[in-house]
């Protein structure tokens, strides 16, 4: 065993209420892993991303059910593996929860938003990314690829560069006033309502009668900021609402409900932030199904479409890692009554993977693929190795210049996962130094905006 899971061992034998190691180690002898590949998520997924996502979810249920929660819906994708281990734990602790999987994603959200919260989905749709074309904002407001190519030859503008800071602003107004933009944003808007519709009216036309929540993983309150308008568009009121997640970077819109965070938030445990990958935790808890582009009716049931008929290369193995650990989960811990604390254990098992991963670690999850934008597009790996001009722009002296000076971001190719990048560089110790400080940084800046938000005067998202 390396010295990883060595470490990992020694943090889960320290919960003192629950045995969360020995379901490890029983799950990691059962698949027998072949390649360094399979041993490196077998490992991974039995001693951290389990036991953590185990953590959250008993906690979710237990907080649940003091606020009188009767229903509890799982967004997709992120909420897939807590979904079925919800199953387990609520029959193996006679937790009294509904809970049930909710097919939706980001896009599908906010399609309909556009004919009836215009400017705020308009917003939505030129939101920055990291690697954002104005080809995926047409995309996002579900204009066909073909039709998003033709408007844009006419206004002359370059489908496929990446856009920085001022481009959003000129091209927002290029395509509202010169060209059918609206008309095609509209039309595909329309189309989404109708299914979105019915698709809600489906799972949550019985909630008045049934306090409900959402969770999630979380990061910027989007989700529930579009469950809620949703949901009070298709119902004609507002929904009492709250939404539970692993950690937000921001405060969510308290119009649209409240929102319960377990590992971090502005208000709980923010400075491990600085230790934290949401891209790689994504990667960690995806579900094996494509992301959700509308929904069809068949047979008299309202079922997803996808874009793709299956997800993630990993997520199927890793899931069935994580209901494995599960089954001998809930075999070893036969009785609890109240939500585990086990914050600190799952702070110490994320900062060595995200933080400070092995060189196996930053191999393997490297490779996976993943996009920041909605619409899933622009696919690429999450990491790759840096060499010292590619890293210059995403240090700590090279971040400065560039906010400083407004350098185009398109000039350099930023790393969804940093830490896992310079892992796999040839000459990362300068690099690894220079991390450390990067990161306090970039917390101090993110603390410094939470502050400006709480006089409000910058939206939360």
């Amino acid at each position: 065993m390396n010295k990883k899971a060595l470490y990992y061992e020694s943090v889960l034998k320290k919960s003192q209420n629950l045995n969360y190691l020995e379901p490890a180690r029983q799950t990691m002898t059962l698949f027998k892993a072949n390649t360094q590949e399979d041993i490196v998520l077998t490992s991974v997924t039995s001693l951290v991303t389990a036991p953590v996502l185990l953590a959250y979810t008993a906690w979710v249920l237990f907080d649940a059910q003091k606020r009188g929660v009767r229903r509890l819906y799982f967004m997709a994708r992120d909420g897939f593996i807590m979904y079925r281990m919800a199953l387990s734990l609520c029959e193996a602790w006679g937790i009294d929860l509904e809970c049930r999987y909710f097919y939706c994603s980001r896009y599908v959200l906010r399609l309909p938003l556009y004919i009836f919260a215009r400017e705020y989905a308009l917003d939505l749709m030129f939101q920055r990314g990291a690697y954002t074309t104005a080809l995926m904002v047409l995309l996002r407001a579900g204009i066909k690829q073909q039709d998003a190519f033709e408007i844009l030859s006419a206004i002359d503008w370059p489908a496929q560069r990446r856009l920085n800071s001022s481009d959003f602003g000129i091209l927002r107004t290029r395509l509202l006033n010169d060209s059918p933009f609206d008309q095609f944003a509209t039309e595909a808007a329309i189309q989404a309502e109708k299914q979105v519709r019915a698709y809600f009216i489906q799972e949550c036309g019985d909630t008045a009668s049934a306090p409900f929540a959402l969770v999630d993983s979380g990061w910027l309150g989007s989700i529930q900021e579009g469950f809620f308008r949703v949901y009070s568009h298709v119902f004609n009121h507002p929904a009492n609402l709250d939404g539970y997640y692993f950690g937000m970077f921001a405060r969510g819109n308290p119009q649209s409900g409240h929102y319960h965070c377990w590992f971090f938030s502005p208000d709980k445990q923010f400075h491990r932030i600085r230790n934290f990958n949401n891209n790689l935790f994504e990667c960690l808890c995806t579900a094996d199904h494509g992301m959700t582009l509308g929904y069809e009716e068949k047979t008299e049931k309202w079922v997803p479409v996808f874009k793709h008929e299956i997800g993630y290369g990993h997520a199927h193995f890793q899931n069935s890692i994580c209901e494995m650990y599960t089954r001998f989960f809930v075999n070893m811990n036969p009785i609890c009554h109240e939500a585990p604390s086990f914050e600190s254990e799952a702070y110490a098992l994320l900062k060595s993977l995200m933080a400070f991963p092995s060189k196996d670690e930053a191999k393997f999850f490297s490779e996976l693929k993943f996009s920041d934008d909605a619409t899933d597009t622009g696919m690429k790996t999450l990491a790759e190795p840096f060499s010292l001009r590619r890293y210059w722009p995403q240090s700590l002296c090279g971040t400065l210049i560039r906010k400083i000076f407004g350098k185009r971001e398109e000039h350099y190719a930023p790393s969804f996962w940093i830490e896992g990048s310079v892992e796999l560089s040839s000459i990362n110790y300068l690099m690894k130094l220079d991390m450390c400080f990067l990161r306090l940084v970039k917390y101090w800046w993110m603390v410094i905006k939470l502050n400006y938000n709480r006089h409000g005067k910058l939206s939360p998202l």
